[in-house]
Formats: structure tokens, sequence, C-alpha cells
């Protein structure tokens, strides 16, 4: 099994998963598997980073980057509380607090955040 390497292009990261990480077995249809992961790769890159709270929320505690439609600033990092205890908001805020439907989308923070 090959290494993830974040410099590769597409197009060497589709020959690398067809040939070592045994995806594609049959040689002749090795040229199709790369064409549909390179597609597959263009279509993510389009894709917005971006979760609606009403598709999805976050792993309880995690903390993720919240887009707050109400705000000054907007963005804040924040999670999603476990146990609620004596506030009712779902949401931990880095900088107080806010109401739920203020919060209507949240994303991974990315690596080179900060």
């Amino acid at each position: 099994m090959s290494k993830i390497d974040t410099g590769q292009t597409v197009e060497e990261a589709a020959l690398d998963a067809a040939l070592f990480e045994d995806y594609c077995y049959n040689e002749d249809l090795q040229p199709y598997y790369i064409e549909g992961f390179k597609k597959g790769a263009e279509w993510q890159a389009k894709q917005s980073p971006w979760v609606s709270v009403k598709d999805r929320l976050p792993p309880p505690g995690e903390e993720v980057l919240l887009f707050d439609i109400n705000s000054i600033r907007h963005l804040v990092l924040g999670w999603l509380r476990e146990n609620k205890g004596y506030n009712k908001s779902m949401w931990a805020l880095s900088n107080g607090h806010v109401d739920d439907e203020d919060i209507t989308h949240w994303m991974i923070i990315p690596e080179n955040y900060g």
C-alpha cells in the first residue's frame, strides 16, 4: 500500500491507486479506472466544504468553524455540545454563546488554518 503524497497530481494519484492499492485488478480496465478517479477528484474539488446543519451535524465536542447568520463577524470557532447542562444551547463557542437557529453551516477546520 502506498503512502499519501499531497504533492501528487491527480493523474499520479489515480495511477498510484490503480497500480498499488489493488483497486483495479484488470490491467485492461485501468485506463477507465484512472479516468473515473480523475472525474471524481474534479467533482470533489468543486464542492463546498460548508455543511448545512439541516443536512448533518458535526461530531459532538469536535471544534469546527461555524457560520453565524446574524453575527457581525459571521465565522466563529465552536463545537456541538454533548451535555447541554444549564445552558440550553446546542453550540458552545470560543467567544460566547449564540442562538441555535443562527448557526446555519459548519465546516472542518482546514489543516493550514491559523
